[in-house]
């Protein structure tokens, strides 16, 4: 039996690709990706802010600003179009439209 430290493990490396970054003015404490990763949701102090991804490139789409407190967590569901996003006194689901 080996044990994960005895695996032997291919290096691999990643590279950030500046152009498509995006520098946050707020605090991003969760972010997430749907199930077919053409939309990034980044839980931003009191704001979900969504970003359509499309050949490498992040566009800022609405931003939703209904939560009381700094969000903790976001996770989009997997079956469907749902966003599920807390913060320190709310659980709060979102139901994704690609127009709205």
């Amino acid at each position: 039996m080996k044990f994960p430290s005895q695996v032997n493990l291919q290096p691999f490396t990643y590279q950030i690709i500046q152009a498509n970054s995006i520098q946050q003015q707020e605090f991003c404490w969760a972010v997430t990706i749907n199930k077919d990763f053409s939309i990034v949701a980044a839980g931003c102090n009191k704001l979900i802010k969504f970003y359509k991804f499309q050949q490498g490139m992040l566009k800022l789409n609405p931003v939703l600003n209904q939560h009381q407190s700094e969000l903790v967590t976001l996770n989009f569901m997997k079956q469907q179009n749902y966003l599920i996003s807390g913060d320190q006194g709310y659980i709060l689901i979102w139901q994704y439209n690609n127009n709205t």
